[in-house]
């Protein structure tokens, strides 16, 4: 399967799919039915860690294409996302300061 990646200037990525749309939704069917019992196991809370996760290919983007993709309640997803967008930001802020509080105190040079 061939996959494409696009990365606009804000440095957001969008997966490109290269294959015909019947693969491409046979392959998410197979998706589907493979991680049907996780999804089912974990489906708000799982979304939410999954977009609170501040690593590239993860965030507001991919997880509301995963709920999509899995078929959760669109409430569930919009209260996921926004929880897990605040937490998100809250971590790279926590973050960052913290950096900044290392460095300012111990300098490199």
């Amino acid at each position: 399967m061939l996959i494409g990646f696009i990365e606009d200037p804000n440095g957001n990525t969008a997966s490109t799919h290269l294959i015909a749309p019947k693969a491409r939704e046979k392959y998410i069917d197979h998706l589907r039915d493979k991680t049907r019992k996780h999804v089912e196991k974990y489906g708000f809370l799982g979304l939410t860690v999954f977009i609170i996760i501040p690593l590239p290919g993860s965030g507001v983007w991919t997880g509301a294409l995963v709920a999509n993709i899995f078929n959760i309640k669109p409430r569930d997803t919009v209260l996921a996302i926004i929880i897990g967008a605040y937490m998100s930001s809250t971590i790279s802020w926590f973050l960052s300061n913290l950096g900044v509080l290392i460095f300012s105190y111990f300098p490199i040079l």
